[in-house]
């Protein structure tokens, strides 16, 4: 990223998204011999963060966590239960269908897997045409051809690939045809759901470095979904780590993934390989135990609680929404509320205390 787009990034002074409060419910419909309440799937719960133009702000979590519905809120293809999605200082729900339809060329959508975003019965040239026609873009069949063929080629494809058909390209070319079919339409934001976690190693850098390379030269704006952290460190110039539908930890993301202050990104980044192999053969591994709790009965108080290897029994009934400022992360309140045993762990966890039924320490304040 250019220097002047980095001083941008970090004033904050032209926000380019801004999400508040954002929550999405999926009410699961009783059967027709059921009786008793409609349950409700709590995907994404009260998920605030915003965007400044040019940068980048990495979403971070296992799967099931909530980072896809939140993308496609982001983008309009899931209805908010609550909150409000700004872009560009325009809020989406006030907008007519006509207006919203307008809109969402301004922000577009990557999927993780190409296979499945690109219609196989189509040529790769009508896959980037029907983007223009469908939203609007006038112009005679020359200045269409001339503005694929430009697409294609920033890209990385030759004009020789416009007329194969998907099951024709390897997943690499697919995920680039993908990338052109978005940037095709001259967005402003590029939501990329897990854009390479379906591709081959050697072809993931290719595509990062397509990604990088297209943010400088058009000024794009990221919002990246991913598990990956080494991706994140070296990618993202914010994110927010997300567990069971809510941000546990956010800030730089650098800062989070040198230093994390919450249990759950430490498990994350302890798995992630270094470049030290001396750092390597010496590091600890933070295993979890067990899987995410289902979204239809959400742990109370800290959802954490119930895999956090430190996780004190009063973390069960403290409000997970209070959330305080440490070393410049923005981290639940229960998470710095007391001071914790400095065997346990990183400073300023409240987590890092025993669990339900085992003796407390006499050190414990």
């Amino acid at each position: 990223m250019p220097k002047d787009m980095q001083q941008e990034v970090q004033s904050g002074a032209d926000v380019v998204l801004d999400v508040r409060n954002l929550s999405v419910d999926f009410p699961v419909n009783k059967s027709f011999f059921r009786t008793g309440a409609t349950k409700v799937v709590r995907a994404v719960q009260n998920v605030s963060f915003s965007v400044p133009r040019g940068g980048c702000y990495a979403i971070v979590g296992e799967s099931g966590s909530g980072k896809s519905t939140l993308a496609r809120a982001i983008v309009g293809l899931v209805k908010m239960t609550a909150g409000e999605v700004t872009l560009g200082g325009q809020q989406l729900s006030g907008l007519t269908p006509r207006e919203r339809r307008q809109l969402r060329r301004r922000v577009q959508l990557v999927l993780q897997d190409p296979r499945a975003s690109i219609d196989p019965r189509m040529r790769v040239y009508d896959v980037l045409r029907e983007a223009l026609v469908v939203h609007g873009i006038k112009g005679s069949k020359d200045d269409q051809r001339a503005r694929i063929e430009q697409v294609i080629r920033q890209v990385g494809l030759s004009v020789a690939h416009l007329g194969r058909f998907a099951n024709e390209l390897s997943g690499g070319q697919r995920q680039r045809v993908a990338i052109a079919r978005a940037i095709i339409l001259e967005p402003e934001i590029l939501v990329l759901d897990e854009p390479v976690s379906a591709l081959d190693v050697s072809i993931q850098a290719q595509i990062i470095n397509l990604l990088v390379e297209l943010q400088e030269r058009l000024g794009l704006t990221y919002v990246i979904i991913t598990h990956d952290l080494a991706l994140v460190s070296h990618f993202a110039d914010s994110t927010g780590v997300m567990y069971l539908g809510r941000f546990v930890e956010q800030g730089p993301a650098r800062q989070i993934c040198d230093s994390p202050r919450h249990p759950y990104s430490e498990s994350l980044l302890s798995v992630v390989a270094g470049e030290d192999p001396e750092v390597e053969r010496n590091r600890e591994v933070v295993l979890l135990e067990g899987n995410i709790p289902s979204p239809l009965d959400l742990p109370t108080g800290c959802a954490f609680h119930t895999r956090c290897p430190h996780a004190r029994v009063v973390a069960a009934g403290i409000d997970p929404a209070s959330r305080q400022e440490v070393a410049g992360h923005s981290v639940p309140r229960l998470c710095v509320e007391a001071t914790p045993r400095a065997e346990t762990g990183p400073a300023g966890c409240l987590c890092h205390y025993p669990l339900a039924g085992a003796q407390p320490d006499p050190t414990d304040n």
